[in-house]
């Protein structure tokens, strides 16, 4: 009975060591996820206009690019369903940022929480009004003024977006590393606590 109760404490101590900044690690997860489909955003970005060139040259009207089922229709869709996810993760972030002990470090989450907000919001806007120019352009009465037009807008949102993503990479990157620092110091914390030997119950 007595030999059991050491590993229970070999087991205790390991626990207690492993799992004291539940919030922080949580944070630090939701970030990760927040950058990987910022990421996926940017990597469909950039096929965009190959496949907006493949939905031209089999309909010189444009009206495919209003189809759901084309390249640029499909793009446009996975572009959303990123930023979906993104939004998910950050209703997460914001919960667990409040846990966080640490008062700085939870000032710091609540600033990226809100910059990651308005960039998300500015990009959902930005996608509708994306999806509407497609769905306006494959009408018979367009123009080639209103392809122009409306792109020149679009483009000009596109730089204003690329410029604001670029301020909260920084930051993403800043929250990501004061994270990963508290979870390094809580590891290197975490070896006085497990048991080697030190209670030897006989």
């Amino acid at each position: 009975m007595v030999k059991k109760l050491g590993l229970l404490l070999v087991m205790v101590f390991t626990l207690v060591a492993c799992g004291k900044q539940p919030a922080e690690q949580s944070a630090l997860e939701n970030i990760e996820t927040i950058t990987s489909q910022l990421n996926q955003i940017q990597a469909q970005e950039s096929e965009l206009q190959s496949h907006f060139e493949t939905d031209i040259s089999q309909d010189s009207s444009l009206s495919r690019l209003g189809d759901k089922n084309s390249q640029t229709g499909k793009n446009l869709k996975l572009r959303e369903e990123a930023n979906q996810k993104a939004i998910k993760e950050l209703t997460t972030l914001k919960q667990v940022s409040e846990k966080v002990e640490d008062e700085s470090l939870r000032q710091s989450l609540n600033e990226t929480a809100s910059q990651v907000e308005q960039y998300l919001n500015d990009y959902q806007n930005f996608l509708e009004e994306e999806d509407q120019y497609y769905q306006e352009i494959g009408e018979k009465d367009a123009t080639i003024d209103t392809f122009e037009d409306t792109m020149a807008t679009l483009n000009e949102k596109h730089v204003n977006l690329q410029n604001q993503l670029k301020n909260l990479e920084s930051q993403l990157e800043k929250s990501r590393q004061a994270l990963q620092d508290v979870q390094n110091n809580d590891q290197a914390l975490a070896g006085p606590y497990t048991h080697k030997g030190g209670y030897d119950f006989v």
